[in-house]
This record gives structure tokens, sequence and C-alpha cells, in this order.
């Protein structure tokens, strides 16, 4: 059985738009130490969501990349659901396992993400499509919102990708 690995929003920007920043290239190399580690083990998969590429979207937006590069890379991400042509994942479904879950489901349980742990809207976002599709572990950058999460949850193993091997 492959043990399912969700990777932030924040991964595919270091490892798009932070190679080149000497103030972000730390995230750059461990983004890329990390998964080639990930790709060496059979039973890891990584998973990710549409919704991640609409953020990666705006974050990249806010970082000035130009809105073509920024098309161009989300059009290649959707298509051939690779990292760097090389890191393959998957692409989960909001709604994940649950056949009747509807829109307002997906809120409902979002607004209790957010009053309970008061994470970021983004990462409430990302948390509860990880739920749904039973997916209980995440590579952030970024890990202050999914900390929150957990004190409340519980289930969501929070890794740093600096510190992948001792998840592995």
């Amino acid at each position: 059985m492959q043990t399912k690995i969700y990777v932030d929003t924040c991964i595919f920007i270091a490892y798009y738009f932070e190679k080149s920043h000497p103030k972000f290239y730390q995230n750059y190399l461990d983004t890329s130490n990390c998964l080639e580690q990930i790709i060496r083990i059979r039973n890891i998969k990584l998973v990710t969501s549409d919704f991640t590429f609409t953020e990666f979207t705006k974050v990249a937006q806010d970082k000035k990349i130009p809105a073509e590069k920024v098309h161009d890379i989300v059009a290649r991400l959707s298509r051939q659901k690779k990292i760097g042509d090389k890191y393959r994942f998957e692409v989960l479904k909001a709604n994940g396992y649950e056949r009747d879950y509807t829109f307002e489901d997906f809120f409902i349980h979002l607004q209790t993400i957010l009053l309970k742990t008061r994470p970021g809207i983004a990462d409430a976002i990302h948390y509860q499509i990880m739920r749904n599709n039973r997916i209980n572990k995440i590579i952030t950058l970024n890990p202050k919102d999914f900390l929150k999460i957990k004190k409340e949850f519980r289930n969501i193993t929070v890794i740093p990708p600096a510190r992948i091997s001792e998840f592995i």
C-alpha cells in the first residue's frame, strides 16, 4: 500500500521560483532534496489538488512573476502531473471519497476548521481536501497553520522538506 503525502503550494513555489533568489535559495535546496529522497521510495505517492494550482497562481502573481510564465507552468503541471518533468504526483478531487459530498458540505467543514483553529483560509482548504481524501501527511515550508490544525484535529503530520528523512 502506498503512503500518500500532500504537496503544499509553497513546495511548488520553492521549486519553480526560489532557485535564483539568494534569500529563498535554501527553500529550493530543501525542496529539491526532499523530492529526490521521495522518488527513491516506491511506496510513497505525492498528491496535491487543483486548489494548489490556484494558490500557486496567486502567490506567483504576488511575486511579480509574468502571467505567461505562470500559465505555462500550471498548464504543464496539470497535463504532465510532474514537478519539473521528474517528480510524479496525483491531483485529488476536493470531495475525495465522499459520493454525496456537496459544495455546501465542503464549506461547512471549512468553517469548522476556521472557527476551531484559525488558520489561513488557503491552509484550511488544503486540509479539508486532505481529510476528504484520507490523507494525513503534508510537505510544507510553512508549517505554522498546519500545526494549529494539528493541535485541534491531531490527525495530520506536518513534514518540513529539510526533515523528510525523519518521516520516510
